[in-house]
């Protein structure tokens, strides 16, 4: 069974020898173009526009193959997440079917602030659903929805006075003279059910945060404001909108430390493997195997109610119970510390209230306090 199609993006797009060869490739050219350049302190707009000013043909091939500038630049940043991925050495963590349902029944309180918007990794990429169960989309112009697949994150900060701050001077969206954090985000969409293992679907977006305090909700309508109308984007926002949502709330759902995580080390051990085979034959055939290979960790919830109908109870105590509703999850901020001066993120898990379902829920509640 060729499983090449359920690979996450950071593994699918080098599962064979020839892509792994075109990567390198790749690689070894836009390390010609960063040289001298610490690639962690630099964001996916840096160095999309340090390419098209060095080496103007890698943005001529684009424009070919695109009706705009703009549509071209955002092709060539494309490639560029997954080339900080693997400079950076990112991490992939992927979320179970059950987290990824939870969090579809929860909702993001008003007062959360952007500051908790964080990833685990200055460079990761998050796999939602082990099978790519999920309910949401992204949209390709070509061949139109794909299953939300994951997103590739990164995160940059900079701090006023540094050279990378000077990269910003004159900037419209950037005061120089606070402390900037750049969130760049890629949303992939699954080939699954498409044309072949290389029909997916791409989006990007970047934000520039420099008020922390700002709520999240704010900054999602910000940016669904700001696009929405975009004519390079058209038919996109809802589908983005849902997406950013959705990566929101696993953001904050790892915050807030109510999970439990369980490693799969698959790529370590098959190299240990690897390493200690002679034949050359059996190690060409293992190395095969290895492109399709990855280590990741799998975040699920750690008090999972599995909740189950209660036909058949004997309810012979003729006592009224209250009526058995669902009630939402969501993430609030809880006062606390002296006077309630300070605040901390909380995650309610979603659950149903009253009835009999009532007595299979206790709410065991942690939350991790802001850095």
């Amino acid at each position: 069974m060729d499983i090449t199609y359920k690979l996450p993006h950071p593994v699918r797009i080098n599962c064979s020898e020839y892509a792994e060869l075109n990567t390198q490739a790749m690689d070894r050219l836009y390390d010609e173009v960063f040289v001298g350049l610490d690639i962690e302190s630099c964001s996916i707009d840096y160095l999309t526009q340090t390419v098209m000013r060095s080496r103007p043909e890698i943005f001529a091939l684009h424009r070919s193959a695109n009706t705009t500038d703009h549509m071209a630049g955002i092709a060539l940043s494309t490639t560029l997440y997954s080339y900080k991925f693997r400079r950076q050495d990112g991490n992939i963590l992927t979320t179970s079917n059950v987290l990824d349902e939870v969090l579809e029944q929860t909702e993001i309180g008003d007062d959360v602030p952007v500051d908790y918007l964080r990833p685990p990794f200055k460079t990761c990429y998050i796999e939602f659903t082990e099978d790519r169960s999920s309910s949401l989309s992204v949209y390709n112009e070509l061949t139109h929805e794909h299953i939300l697949e994951g997103v590739y994150i990164s995160e940059t900060q900079i701090e006023p006075g540094t050279q990378e701050m000077e990269r910003y001077v004159g900037s419209p969206v950037v005061d120089v003279t606070k402390s900037l954090r750049i969130l760049d985000l890629m949303f992939t969409g699954s080939p699954l059910g498409k044309a072949h293992v290389e029909d997916d679907a791409l989006r990007v977006q970047g934000f520039y945060i420099q008020d922390g305090m700002r709520t999240i909700k704010q900054e999602l309508s910000r940016v669904e404001e700001k696009y929405g109308a975009d004519a390079d984007f058209a038919g996109d926002i809802q589908y983005l909108s849902q997406t950013l949502n959705h990566m929101a709330k696993v953001l904050l759902f790892i915050n807030c430390k109510q999970y439990r995580d369980t490693a799969f080390n698959e790529r370590k051990e098959l190299r240990k493997k690897i390493n200690s085979l002679k034949g050359l034959g059996k190690i060409r055939k293992f190395e095969n195997k290895l492109r399709k290979t990855y280590d990741r960790v799998v975040i699920s919830p750690v008090d999972n109610v599995v909740y189950e109908s209660d036909v058949g109870v004997d309810h012979s105590r003729q006592v009224r119970e209250k009526r058995t509703h669902w009630r939402k999850g969501h993430f609030r901020m809880q006062p606390y510390g002296p006077g309630a001066s300070k605040r901390k993120i909380l995650f309610i898990e979603p659950t149903v209230v009253g009835g009999v379902f009532a007595k299979k829920k206790s709410y065991d509640v942690r939350e991790k306090q802001p850095v």
